[in-house]
């Protein structure tokens, strides 16, 4: 896996507001990487899998929206005008870089 964000100690940092800044990035990454693996390995089960009775198929259909909608606001957050408050890096650069990880 290749790393987007440099690795770094956030406790090191003297500024508690830039910590913070970099902790609410990380978690974007994260929830971003978290979301897009989770909904390959549902589309997989789905695709692979047995039949699903009908309420084990409305929870997979609940587990992939949800999931969606998170990698949705992840991606929506690194392209907004306030990620670049948080962060000096180019959004849509760390996106393309994202996209392109294979896990």
């Amino acid at each position: 896996m290749t790393n987007v964000l440099p690795e770094q100690d956030i406790r090191d940092e003297a500024d508690p507001w830039r910590v913070l800044a970099n902790a609410v990035v990380m978690q974007a990454v994260k929830d971003y990487r978290d979301s897009r693996a989770m909904l390959r390995k549902l589309k997989r089960e789905m695709t692979v899998g047995e039949a699903l009775s009908k309420d084990a198929a409305a929870l997979m259909k609940k587990r992939i929206l949800d999931n969606q909608a998170m990698l949705s606001e992840a991606r929506s957050f690194i392209l907004s005008d306030n990620f670049s408050l948080y962060s000096g890096l180019d959004g849509i650069a760390l996106l393309q870089r994202l996209e392109c990880e294979k896990r």
